[in-house]
């Protein structure tokens, strides 16, 4: 009975997240590597009690650690699973790094020996491959699991996984934006709703998004993935879009109406606040 029990806890909702370039951050900025641990740190999603983290290199797995009987219950842990990349996006902002993240399930264990974190199985290797055909960049979900997926919108990419747009303030401003209303209504509301704080990172993110796929800087496959990214966003904000690209991709030019002095400056926001340990080895 026992080991039915341990095949059923093992079957799990993945989230896996791939840091993108950074192999090339190591070599060109150490310090922004530091950083960046410092922002996976922080991330809430190490302090809900469902779900466990693992960090190795580039990549952060968060798995739940119970849970997942019931259709309520799989749509609780995706949904919270969607808001850890929208926090992990929020907090990357301005830092000019971008992830890749896939969610799917199964098979996963992850244990200890003595000091030898040990974690393997299926849903690790399908994410793993799924992640490394994704030519684009963002957060995608494994289409079995979609009916599941009720608080995030989402649209198909392959005929395995969907995009899931975690930029819940840019439908917000989206539909401000498409119902053409004086400016001065459009700052009352966006600053009476503190749009401008919950969804300037969302904005400052698409714009960076933006001119990547315009810079003749980037290899041509790597500007390729912002291209598609930025297709993407267009079909969910198609008004937003719009006005950054007729805008040099400048937030401050762009929605004029609204002062985002304040928000620009605050970003990107150290996350050195939330480390309670470091020990060096």
């Amino acid at each position: 009975m026992s080991n039915v029990r341990t095949r059923m806890m093992d079957n799990r909702f993945l989230l896996y997240i791939d840091i993108l370039g950074f192999s090339d951050l190591v070599s060109d900025s150490p310090r922004r590597i530091d950083d960046l641990y410092e922002v996976i740190a922080s991330l809430n999603a190490h302090k809900h009690d469902a779900f466990r983290c693992v960090i190795f290199s580039d990549t952060i797995l968060v798995y739940n650690v119970d849970g997942g009987d019931t259709r309520r219950d799989i749509s609780y842990l995706l949904m919270f699973q969607c808001e850890f990349v929208k926090d992990l996006l929020h907090r990357l902002t301005n830092r000019g790094i971008f992830y890749r993240a896939v969610i799917t399930s199964g098979y996963f264990r992850h244990y200890q020996l003595n000091d030898v974190p040990c974690f393997y199985g299926t849903a690790l290797i399908d994410a793993y491959n799924a992640e490394k055909d994704i030519k684009a960049i963002g957060l995608f979900m494994d289409n079995r699991l979609l009916r599941f997926c009720d608080i995030f919108h989402h649209t198909p990419f392959n005929d395995s996984y969907s995009f899931v747009y975690v930029t819940q303030a840019l439908d917000q401003l989206e539909g401000v934006c498409g119902c053409k209303l004086p400016a001065g209504e459009i700052k009352m509301y966006i600053e009476q709703t503190e749009l401008n704080w919950n969804g300037g990172p969302e904005v400052l993110h698409l714009a960076e998004l933006c001119r990547n796929a315009r810079s003749h800087e980037l290899p041509e496959s790597v500007a390729k993935k912002y291209q598609t990214t930025v297709e993407i966003y267009r079909r969910r904000y198609p008004h937003i879009v719009s006005r950054l690209e007729d805008n040099q991709f400048d937030i401050k030019f762009a929605f004029p109406e609204v002062d985002w002095s304040a928000v620009i400056s605050r970003h990107p926001e150290s996350c050195a606040y939330a480390i309670e340990e470091r020990n060096e080895f």
